[in-house]
């Protein structure tokens, strides 16, 4: 399959990769994060989806990955994105770290030509 010419090859995506400590409560965790935090961050511009995923808990914690598309490292930037940034009252149980991703042109011709 062809690609799209007239679709954007910058496609971006930030990832938090963290761990929520083992003696923190997940259960109240999970239900601030999809019911408080990730609307927050999802109504700041340029940002237009998320997805969480949870890993097997283990001794020190569970781990967790969550996806956001957004539409450039500009995003990063924003002053909504500032006010909701970070973990609210779970501040103390949480290591986290989050970075930008920008699709490739080739990764993403790759993936085309497979469908």
């Amino acid at each position: 399959m062809q690609r799209d010419a007239s679709a954007p090859l910058d496609e971006w995506i930030m990832a938090v990769n963290g761990t929520l400590a083992a003696a923190a409560d997940r259960v109240e965790f999970d239900r601030w994060y999809d019911e408080v935090h990730l609307p927050e961050v999802l109504a700041c511009p340029g940002f237009r989806w998320g997805r969480r995923y949870l890993g097997v808990p283990a001794e020190d914690g569970t781990p967790f990955l969550t996806l956001y598309g957004i539409a450039g490292p500009e995003a990063l930037d924003s002053p909504e994105l500032a006010a909701v940034r970070g973990f609210g009252p779970f501040t103390a149980d949480v290591t986290f770290v989050t970075r930008a991703y920008r699709q490739s042109a080739h990764a993403r011709d790759v993936v085309e030509r497979r469908r």
